[in-house]
């Protein structure tokens, strides 16, 4: 087997797990898959999506947020699965995204949340 490393096929899954996103490095773990650098895949991102991987990941993290919320789960697993340090920290950048404490903003689509 060889150790070189490999450039990654178009359409190929990106193999990042929730614990490497909330740990941080995920930009380096992209960067190493796709066999590239991380300042070059910085600016590939920005090129290509008009925003920068932290905020792409930032969004991506959002979505998950928001699917896990809707399905009933507590603001504090949801909080720890993302890799904030406490549930406050995760709902002040929900409220600085949505306008909104989590609760308040399901609530105010109907859903409960615990």
């Amino acid at each position: 087997m060889s150790a070189t490393p490999r450039r990654a096929k178009a359409g190929e899954p990106v193999p990042l797990e929730d614990s490497e996103c909330a740990d941080g490095p995920a930009d380096r773990t992209l960067a190493a898959w796709a066999d590239l650098s991380a300042r070059t895949l910085s600016r590939l991102y920005l090129a290509e999506t008009g925003c920068s991987f932290a905020q792409w990941l930032q969004q991506a993290r959002l979505t998950h947020a928001l699917e896990r919320l809707a399905e009933g789960d507590a603001v504090a697993q949801v909080a720890d699965a993302l890799g904030y340090a406490t549930p406050s920290n995760f709902i002040a950048m929900f409220r600085s995204c949505f306008g909104d404490s989590p609760a308040h903003y399901f609530t105010q689509q109907g859903v409960p949340v615990a």
